[in-house]
C-alpha cells in the first residue's frame, strides 16, 4: 500500500487460504491452484484472521481442528540504500516465538542474493522430529515438482 511507504515495523496481517491437496494432481496444477487462491483471498485482505475465527466460533463449539494449521510468511529484504533512516542502520532478524499458534510455519526472507528459510513448530507438530518430517515433505514437494511439473503428486 503506497500510503504505508513511510511506516517501519512488522506490518503484516494473516491472509487465510484453504488449500485442498488433491493426490494425483500435478505440481503445476497445485501451483496454479494456490496462485488463484492467493489472488482471490487478497480481495478480502481487510478481513482479519481473528474476525474469521470469532465468526466461526459463533456457529459452534471449539472441538474441531484449529482454523489454521500452517502459516507461510514471505519477507522481501530491501537493499540498504532503499532503507535510509538518518544515521540508523537496518537489520533483519527473525524473532523466535516462545509459543506458536500454528502446527508449523515457514518464513522466507528474500534478498537479491538469497532465500533464507526459517521453520517453526507448535505443540501439535510433535517437536523437532515432527518439524523435520514436515520440512522433508515440503522439500520433496518442491524438489519433485520443480524437476517434473507435470508429474503426479504423491499423497
Amino acid at each position: 500500500d503506497a500510503a504505508m511507504e513511510e511506516c517501519v515495523g512488522h506490518l503484516a496481517s494473516t491472509l487465510p487460504i484453504r488449500i485442498r491437496f488433491a493426490p494425483g494432481g500435478t505440481f503445476r496444477q497445485l501451483a496454479e491452484y494456490v496462485n488463484r487462491a492467493v489472488l482471490d483471498a487478497r480481495e478480502n485482505a481487510a478481513i482479519d484472521l481473528g474476525e474469521i475465527a470469532a465468526e466461526i466460533g459463533k456457529g459452534g463449539g471449539q472441538d474441531g481442528p484449529g482454523l489454521a494449521s500452517a502459516v507461510f510468511t514471505h519477507v522481501l529484504k530491501y537493499p540498504p540504500e532503499k532503507l535510509r533512516f538518518a544515521d540508523c542502520g537496518v537489520e533483519y532478524r527473525f524473532n523466535p516465538r516462545a509459543v506458536e499458534r500454528f502446527a508449523c510455519g515457514f518464513s522466507v526472507l528474500e534478498s537479491a542474493q538469497s532465500l533464507e528459510l526459517h521453520a517453526f513448530a507448535g505443540a501439535e507438530t510433535r517437536g523437532v522430529e515432527g518439524l523435520h518430517a514436515r520440512l522433508a515433505e515440503f522439500e520433496r514437494l518442491l524438489r519433485d515438482g520443480c524437476a517434473e511439473p507435470e508429474g503426479r503428486l504423491r499423497g
